[in-house]
């Protein structure tokens, strides 16, 4: 209630209008220090939380590419083993030999003939069954014959060169080169990646 008197301008504010611009100011406070100090630790634990499923996302992205990487290199590294060996003669491996198959060797040479050349495949492990990398020589041997094939790629071959990321197992079931008969190879590569084992698998028929 607003009274005017004559003589002054004063106004006389009454108790209800006072009570009520009192209420409003209450309405108006800010937040304490607790309740900014419990806001903040709050939002702190939501920003970590999402932090972490972030950088989870992405480590599982990047395994998840190098594991394809990885064996998009095996798959590679197999044509051209199943397309050499097609024009081949098994030369020498060694493993557990069961009358003319040998299951599982150490090693394996075999000499292409559409190439004129030795190719031998061994591990870093020392064992191709053992997870390692897996490495490739090569020497060039212009002419041979069946009976010569042995000796020809028993020695001189050029430096290893790594074919495989590392933890990869190549087994392999070997159908012994006879003349006069087919032999072939069933060509097994194992890639322990980090996410889960990834195999491959393939039998190709040799040249005889």
């Amino acid at each position: 209630m607003c009274v005017f008197r004559s003589g002054g301008t004063r106004v006389e504010i009454s108790m209800g209008i006072s009570m009520m611009i009192m209420k409003q100011r209450k309405h108006l406070r800010g937040l304490t220090l607790i309740e900014l100090v419990i806001a903040m630790a709050i939002f702190s634990i939501l920003m970590v939380s999402a932090a972490q499923t972030f950088t989870s996302g992405i480590l599982s992205f990047k395994m998840n590419t190098a594991t394809e990487r990885d064996v998009e290199s095996i798959s590679t590294l197999m044509n051209q083993m199943a397309k050499e060996i097609r024009t081949s003669t098994i030369a020498d491996y060694t493993g557990s030999s069961t009358g003319a198959k040998v299951t599982n060797p150490s090693s394996l040479t075999y000499y292409d003939y559409s190439q004129g050349k030795c190719v031998r495949y061994t591990s870093s492990s020392g064992n191709l069954t053992t997870a390692g990398i897996i490495r490739r020589q090569e020497k060039m041997v212009p002419t041979t014959t069946f009976t010569t094939i042995a000796t020809d790629c028993s020695s001189a071959f050029g430096a290893a060169i790594d074919v495989t990321p590392a933890d990869t197992r190549l087994n392999l079931v070997v159908n012994e080169s006879i003349p006069g008969k087919v032999g072939g190879a069933q060509i097994t590569f194992t890639l322990n990646s980090s996410t889960k084992p990834v195999q491959i698998r393939s039998f190709v028929s040799s040249r005889d």
